[in-house]
This record gives structure tokens, sequence and C-alpha cells, in this order.
């Protein structure tokens, strides 16, 4: 059996560093220091990790709305099932195949970018990778206001601009109630246009009515 000056089992050979920690929380060695004044073990990262979730005050990524706090001084409960704040990405693959799609595809661009600005303001130890990102953020913002003013302009267009295979439906629904009630004039009205023969009346306007639908149809045909 080992004995207590094994170096295996030596506890200050086995130590993390204070970067080897922050790298882990994804947090500055400042607060990791910190935490080490308040007692976090430096055994492992496992035992960082675990001193962390019963100390945090609020939870793991919490940053008050105040400003009052750092966010390392007050980090949020992390949700059972939820993955850490960093490592969620609402961006979607899309088939951007209409104004629509890229709409969509401009939102999720914005919110990824809202994200990692949120990102940056609770891990980043940089100014320069805040400012980039609120850059990148507005940037985003002010794509997804022109996707949603050409998306606009594009519906209040369609409203007035028929397309034409609709115009071509909705002539034909009244083309098909007006044939059959033109191909019955002939018969109703020709005992009042020769009472004598009325089926030469109705032969005569039949033949009409008839030439009227062919140039109809050819019309409608070009």
């Amino acid at each position: 059996m080992a004995g207590p000056t094994d170096s295996v089992s030596s506890p200050a050979l086995s130590r993390c560093s204070a970067a080897d920690i922050a790298r882990d929380w994804g947090v500055s060695r400042a607060y990791v220091s910190k935490c080490k004044a308040k007692g976090c073990p430096t055994d492992s990262l496992e035992a960082a990790r675990a001193w962390r979730n019963e100390n945090a005050k609020y939870g793991i990524g919490y940053r008050s709305k105040t400003g009052a706090n750092s966010p390392e001084d007050a980090e949020p409960k992390a949700s059972a099932t939820a993955p850490p704040v960093s490592t969620i990405s609402p961006v979607q693959s899309l088939n951007l195949t209409s104004l629509k799609d890229s709409l969509n595809a401009a939102i999720q661009v914005e919110q990824e970018a809202h994200r990692l600005v949120l990102d940056a303001q609770r891990t980043s130890e940089k100014t320069s990778i805040l400012e980039a990102r609120i850059r990148a953020y507005n940037n985003a913002r002010d794509g997804r206001f022109n996707a949603e003013r050409a998306f606009r302009e594009e519906m209040e267009r369609q409203n007035i601009l028929v397309p034409l295979s609709e115009a071509k439906a909705i002539g034909r629904r009244a083309y098909d109630v007006m044939l059959p009630a033109l191909r019955a004039i002939g018969s109703r009205i020709a005992p009042d246009c020769n009472p004598t023969d009325p089926l030469i009346a109705k032969r005569l306007i039949d033949a009409e009515v008839e030439a009227v639908i062919a140039q109809a149809r050819e019309v409608y045909a070009g």
C-alpha cells in the first residue's frame, strides 16, 4: 500500500492552478483568486466545480440587472436541463427561397448576435471583444429592420398586383358560370324570335353564341 508520502497521492502535485480553473469555468483568473480566498478547493477541477455549484449565490451565470454585481460575484442557478449560455445557438439552417425565409434568418442572426454580446459581458476579459460583438449586433439589428421593410413592401405589392395564375383562375370561375347560360339562350328565346319556326331561330342564335365563345377562348388562351 502506498505511504502518505507517495508521489501519486500527494495533494500538492495534483492541485490545479487558478488559470486551469478559470479556463474550466469560463471566467477570469481574478475571479478564481477571489473564490480561492473564500475556500474554493484546488485539489481537482471536479472539486472546484462542486464548490462553485454549492457556493454560487444565485446560481452559475447570473448577471445583476442593476450592474451592482459582476458576472462572477452573483451567478444564476444552472438549470438541470438547459445547457450553459455559451453553448446555446438559436441559428438554424434555412432554405432561403422567399423573402419570408430571409426575414426569419435575419431574426435568428440578430438573436445570435445578442446572445454573443451577453456572453461577452459575462465572461470576456477584453473590452475590445465586447465592443466588436456590440458592433456586430448593431449590424444584425439593422439587417433585420431592412429585411422587415422589404418583406412589408413585398406584401403590400402582392396585395395590389394579383399573380397571373390567380387572375386566370378567377376568370375561369366566371367563364364556367356564363358558358351554360349563353348556350341556353337559343332554346329560351327562339319561340319569341320566330313563333312559326323556332328551330330556325334557335340554330341562328346558337351559331352566334358559339362564335362568341370561340373568340373568347382564343383570347383567354393567349
